[in-house]
């Protein structure tokens, strides 16, 4: 996922005529940038509006506009952007550390999400409760988390869930 160096927010003219999200805007959405996306469009139909709105269009500009309405959407999706920039950040970082842990970090740290105990874990992998300790140790020192509660939330942020 591309990620923004600095706050803004993402600007495109697109058509919402039917229920069928746009190619262009589909795509720009499903980047989840942590930019915010404001539509220009004309001519936009309920159904068009609602895909644009679910696929994580924050607003919408309808052609014509004026140049009062445009700079008002304007500022309020960069005041979003300013707002959303930090977890974003947070979310980026946490994405890099996880990409960062070895297979076995990565089948341990599955398990350990799963609800499993490092016995469990030793036994499902087929492997030592030492090795199991370790990697967990190892994980959650690359992962900058103190405990497991810390290490899910930074899960949880990375992958975008709900924690």
């Amino acid at each position: 996922m591309p990620f923004p160096l600095q706050t803004g927010c993402l600007l495109l003219q697109t058509t919402l005529s039917n229920h069928e999200l746009p190619y262009d805007l589909a795509r720009v959405c499903s980047f989840r940038s942590g930019l915010p996306v404001v539509a220009l469009t004309s001519a936009a139909t309920v159904d068009g509006v609602v895909a644009a709105m679910r696929s994580g269009v924050n607003n919408l500009i309808e052609i014509p506009y004026s140049d009062e309405q445009y700079a008002h959407v304007i500022r309020e999706a960069l005041r979003e952007g300013e707002k959303m920039y930090p977890s974003v950040a947070i979310a980026h970082e946490a994405r890099l550390r996880l990409s960062k842990l070895s297979s076995g970090e990565q089948d341990v740290l599955e398990k350990l999400l799963d609800g499993n105990s490092n016995k469990t874990i030793a036994s499902t992998l087929h492997m030592g409760l030492r090795t199991v300790e370790l990697r967990r140790a190892r994980l959650l020192q690359k992962m900058g988390a103190k405990n497991l509660a810390v290490l899910v939330r930074l899960v949880c942020e990375a992958r975008a869930l709900p924690c």
